[in-house]
């Protein structure tokens, strides 16, 4: 592409390509504005985690019985420490002496 001689030519072409520019420029920001939308993003995570959701309710009922082994697991390791207490056997206590001084005595 040439360059006119002609300044007034040159100074029009000038202005049409700035235009052209701007109009570009514009264009990219208006798409980068859609993109990066507070909205847009909730609402595709609300997408995303309701398809999640219904996955996971399919494969559960598909696998009933897994899914019962795995929370039966996972209650039976949370619920560890109460339920060793109560099948953990108290030591024998030993049988008082008479000779004890706390022991207790047969009334006479």
């Amino acid at each position: 592409m040439t360059a006119p001689a002609d300044p007034a030519q040159r100074l029009v072409d000038a202005d049409r390509r700035a235009a052209e520019a701007r109009r570009r420029l514009s264009s990219t920001v208006a798409e980068l504005q859609d993109r990066v939308d507070p909205t847009r993003f909730k609402n595709k995570a609300l997408a995303d985690v309701r398809v999640a959701g219904d996955a996971a309710a399919d494969a559960a009922d598909r696998n009933r019985g897994a899914l019962v082994g795995v929370a039966a697991a996972v209650g039976l390791f949370l619920l560890r420490g109460p339920l060793l207490r109560l099948f953990r056997r108290a030591p024998p206590r030993p049988a008082p002496s008479a000779d004890a001084p706390d022991a207790p005595r047969a009334p006479n």
